[in-house]
């Protein structure tokens, strides 16, 4: 453009002079490839018009500028040029998507080429470390692949992590975790974890506004174990009493945390009257198919005393639900409350779809219900059908089917009433009196 004149004669040259004489302005019609790689690979073939020729000063002076995201980069040096309609370029290291192009030949710069070009995003190729994560965090992630970060020398550690973020999650929700970069080359990826819970996690790396594909390989964290089961003695049946469960990878997120408990599906059996109680939780490692426990309720089966007894695996989990769970010490201890419920129960943790197992240890065993009196029909017809109401503590929520036991003082006679029902919750339940004889009766 605005090219300038001179004459020679021999060896003599004139002063040069200023026009407005130019050649053709260059125009830009194609880029081709249309993605690479963020290393600045391969070439680039820039289609035109007026582009020069290889030989010319004026194409020795080509230069490429594209933009993107964050920055403008310029490159120079159009190797080759097999006409005046292209030319044969280097991309910088870079990154990013949707580039403009424009291309400066001869003091003229070409108007912008709005092409779909892009740098190549990142990929996972693979991803290596403990193989399950503390929920605490701080566990050593390896990410190796291509195109984390274009610029090896260029920028401190950082710039580099202000533009790439790792994270790690569940499918549908890849970003619920980030796992903290501590070193990022072209092709890996040294990160922390975070605190967190839950499986099926897989890993993405994102560079500026271009995301990987989530990783191939799947990580959890540690699944949450109980160590312990504390509560205050004879809890009401009404709930409300505070159960501490204690154990490791519990976790810090209460939205995640669920606590079940509930009875054996099958009777309690005696298994060892003389059993200690350290002795009779142990028989549960050399007899797998069963829940071993050691409480007052053996003394229904231990004739009178506390014994050790059994019942046949599963334990029906699902039967209630603890309340306002809390931390005092997250990954490590929690507080829940019981709701209403009666019996004999164990406990389960399930932290984001992850589930500790029944603990068999320590059952929670609401108190043990209590006679207070007994109203209706004191003498009994001995064909039975009449309904008597006892009155008492801990018999349990409204509708809760109860066995009564009715015998003689002297032990001659003894009935078992079944499908007694509590009427008032925990207080009161109505029995039908079964065809019987005797006096001085006690229930």
């Amino acid at each position: 453009a605005n090219l300038e004149f001179a004459l020679s004669t021999g060896n003599s040259y004139s002063a040069f002079y200023a026009s407005s004489v130019s050649y053709p302005a260059p125009t830009l019609t194609g880029v081709d490839p249309t993605a690479f790689n963020t290393t600045g690979e391969p070439y680039v073939t820039l289609t035109g018009t007026n582009l020069g020729d290889s030989g010319s000063a004026a194409y020795d002076s080509c230069e490429v500028q594209y933009a993107y995201s964050y920055d403008s980069r310029n490159f120079s040096g159009c190797v080759d040029a097999s006409s005046s309609s292209s030319a044969l370029v280097l991309p910088a290291p870079g990154y990013g998507t949707n580039m403009k192009w424009r291309l400066y030949v001869g003091n003229q710069w070409t108007s912008e080429l709005n092409v779909n070009t892009n740098y190549y995003q990142p990929v996972i190729h693979g991803v290596t470390g403990p193989s399950t994560l503390a929920t605490v965090g701080g566990e050593l992630i390896t990410i190796t692949g291509q195109n984390f970060y274009p610029f090896p020398n260029d920028d401190d550690v950082t710039t580099r992590v202000s533009r790439v973020t790792v994270n790690y999650g569940p499918s549908g929700n890849l970003s619920r975790y980030t796992c903290v970069p501590l070193q990022i080359e072209h092709d890996r990826i040294l990160c922390t974890t975070v605190e967190g819970t839950g499986k099926d996690l897989r890993f993405t790396v994102t560079l500026s506004n271009q995301a990987s594909a989530a990783s191939a390989v799947a990580y959890r964290y540690t699944s949450p174990s109980i160590t312990g089961v504390t509560y205050a003695t004879n809890p009401s049946t009404a709930g409300g009493t505070v159960v501490t469960i204690t154990g490791t990878n519990l976790g810090n997120e209460l939205g995640v945390v669920t606590l079940n408990y509930g009875p054996s599906l099958s009777p309690w059996e005696s298994a060892n009257t003389t059993d200690t109680q350290s002795n009779c939780l142990n028989r549960a490692s050399s007899n797998p198919g069963y829940t071993y426990a050691y409480s007052e309720f053996g003394l229904y089966l231990c004739g009178g005393a506390q014994c050790c007894q059994r019942t046949i695996n599963p334990v029906d989990i699902s039967q209630y639900t603890a309340q306002n769970c809390t931390f005092t010490s997250v990954h490590t201890t929690l507080e829940c409350q019981l709701v209403a419920g009666v019996g004999e129960n164990f406990v389960e943790l399930t932290i984001n779809s992850q589930k500790s197992g029944v603990f068999n240890d320590t059952a929670v065993t609401y108190g043990r219900p209590s006679l207070v009196t007994a109203a209706g029909n004191i003498t009994m017809n001995t064909t039975g059908g009449q309904t008597v109401v006892l009155q008492g503590q801990n018999f349990g929520p409204i509708g809760t089917n109860v066995t009564a036991d009715l015998r003689a003082l002297d032990s001659r006679y003894y009935y078992t009433w079944i499908g007694c029902t509590v009427t008032t919750a925990h207080t009161h339940m109505s029995c039908t009196t079964q065809p019987g004889v005797g006096i001085e009766m006690a229930w």
